[in-house]
């Protein structure tokens, strides 16, 4: 994974699942993960709520 000088997203505290959430948005810096918006994780298939509020 690469990392911005925020650091990555495992330093940043998020869960395993949280992660691979995030890449499977191709969201691999935090900066990335941050210009998402809420409504993609909120129709991404297998996404469990506890996980899409950790996003």
């Amino acid at each position: 994974m690469r990392e911005t000088s925020e650091g990555g997203q495992e330093a940043a505290g998020l869960s395993p699942r949280a992660v691979s959430a995030a890449h499977r948005v191709d969201a691999t810096t935090v900066d990335e993960l941050l210009a998402v918006g809420n409504n993609t994780f909120a129709t991404l298939p297998g996404l469990g709520a506890k996980t899409r509020k950790e996003l």
